[in-house]
């Protein structure tokens, strides 16, 4: 099961996806025929416009990213549990010619995570005038389950050293930034 991260709106939005000025970003209209917008609806009735929001070809899940100290830290305990673990260590070596190649796509993969996180802050900011947005993060299938949590952010939430982890079930209403 995936994180899904709804952008919600009460007026039209432009869809994003291999836009160059937010790159590693999908924002795209959840179909109507589908029961996730019925569902939010009965939770969230202001819900006139529910979008998918995603890194580039891959679910909500990836959505984050942590700072490049943990990252790297993660890296290592991976490598190093690869001792420990004959089937992981002989998938890996027919996968990556060498750990430093592996690494490397690691690396690029949080990257595009990273970018598309830093992208989704910086079009709410070039949205945030037009329209009163809203962020609904559930597990996919869980659509319409009760809120647990309700926070208010602003654009500058999607940046920093990380971004993570989501609260589940949580409504975050997006609010201008204070000049």
């Amino acid at each position: 099961m995936c994180h899904v991260l709804y952008l919600i709106s009460d007026k039209p939005l432009p869809t994003i996806k291999q836009d160059q000025q937010y790159p590693h970003l999908t924002i795209e209209v959840i179909p109507e025929y589908t029961s996730p917008p019925q569902n939010i609806r009965k939770l969230i009735p202001q819900a006139q416009y529910i979008y998918g929001v995603y890194p580039n070809d891959l679910c909500g899940c990836y959505f984050q990213y942590e700072s490049s100290v943990e990252r790297e830290e993660e890296l290592n305990d991976y490598i190093d549990s690869l001792k420990y673990d004959v089937n992981l260590s002989k998938w890996f070596n027919q996968e990556y010619p060498s750990i430093d190649v592996y690494k490397q796509k690691q690396r690029l993969f949080w990257q595009e995570c990273h970018d598309a996180v830093i992208s989704f802050g910086h079009y709410l900011r070039d949205h945030i005038h037009l329209a009163h947005l809203m962020l609904y993060m559930t597990w996919c299938g869980d659509e319409g389950e009760p809120i647990v949590e309700q926070e208010q952010i602003t654009p500058a939430f999607f940046g920093g050293e990380s971004c993570y982890p989501w609260s589940d079930d949580t409504l975050y209403t997006i609010c201008a930034e204070d000049n």
